[in-house]
């Protein structure tokens, strides 16, 4: 395993590893550790995904990549889910980053989602 990390990575498992007694040491516990320091789940973090969903636009990638932008939220809403922490107005909040290009009619299509949303 310390082969396929960064050596900060490893060297922080260690730290928390070797701080318990050898019994209780082995591969599954320290793959437990890693996983553990890689997936934060603080409420920090929680909230920068939550505005990173609330703020991303699409004129923020380079040519309007929609395929980009939804990999990013797609990222962002996989951890908030992992952690129970979606925003109960997503779909809100995504039809409205969709509002965000160049080109009003693709603008106006998801305007028009969102309008027939709030109706319903």
């Amino acid at each position: 395993m310390a082969n396929h990390n960064t050596e900060r990575l490893w060297e922080k498992c260690l730290e928390t590893y070797e701080s318990y007694p050898p019994e209780e040491q082995g591969g599954p516990f320290i793959f437990i550790i890693m996983i553990k320091k890689l997936v934060s789940v603080t409420e920090l973090a929680v909230t920068f995904l939550q505005g990173t969903i609330e703020k991303i636009k699409k004129s923020d990638y380079e040519g309007e990549n929609v395929g980009r932008a939804v990999s990013h939220i797609l990222a962002a809403y996989k951890h908030l889910k992992a952690v129970n922490k979606v925003p109960k107005d997503i779909s809100k909040r995504l039809v409205t980053v969709f509002q965000t290009s160049s080109v009003p009619e693709f603008n106006e299509l998801f305007s028009h989602l969102l309008r027939n949303a709030e109706i319903e």
